[in-house]
C-alpha cells in the first residue's frame, strides 16, 4: 500500500488499528498562528487546548505534512488543522472512510465528500453539499 512508503513515520501512530467502526480522535495540545507560528495560548484558530476532536478528514500529503479536518468550536464550522498540533487519542478510523488517491497524497474521507469540487460546494452553501456534510459528519461522530 502506498501509505506506507510515503509516511512510514505515522504508519505506526494511526494505521496499526482495528478499522472496523469508531471513529479517530484527537485532542489539541498546542494551538499556533499559521501565518507566524505563535504560540496563541489556550484558544484561538477555532481550537481550544485539550478539547477532543472527532476527526473528519485526514489527509496525508506526499510532503509528509499530516492535515485533519475537524469541527472546530467556531459554532460547529470545519477547518483544517495540521495534524502536530493534536495527540491522537483514538487512532481508529471511521467505518465512512475510503481511501483517495490525491495529486498531492492521500485523503481519507467519505466517497460523497471526495470530489473535486465538494468543499468549494460546501462553503458556498450548496444544499446538496451541506446535506452530505451533515449526513455524514453525524453519523462519523455517533460512531
Amino acid at each position: 500500500m502506498a501509505i506506507y512508503h510515503l509516511v512510514p513515520d505515522l504508519v505506526e501512530e494511526v494505521y496499526k488499528v482495528d478499522v472496523r467502526g469508531n471513529i479517530m480522535k484527537v485532542q489539541c495540545k498546542k494551538i499556533t498562528s499559521p501565518l507566524t507560528g505563535e504560540d496563541l495560548g489556550s484558544c484561538g484558530i477555532g481550537l481550544t487546548k485539550n478539547n477532543i476532536y472527532v476527526v473528519l478528514v485526514l489527509d496525508i500529503l506526499e510532503t509528509g505534512i499530516k492535515r485533519i479536518v475537524i469541527q472546530n468550536d467556531d459554532n460547529g464550522n470545519t477547518g483544517v488543522y495540521d495534524l502536530g498540533l493534536f495527540e491522537i487519542v483514538d487512532s481508529k478510523h471511521s467505518s465512512y472512510w475510503k481511501e483517495f488517491q490525491t495529486t498531492v497524497g492521500i485523503t481519507y474521507c467519505p466517497e460523497a465528500w471526495s470530489s473535486d469540487d465538494y468543499w468549494e460546494r460546501l462553503d458556498e452553501n450548496y444544499y446538496d453539499a451541506i446535506d452530505s456534510f451533515n449526513l455524514y459528519a453525524d453519523k462519523m461522530i455517533n460512531e
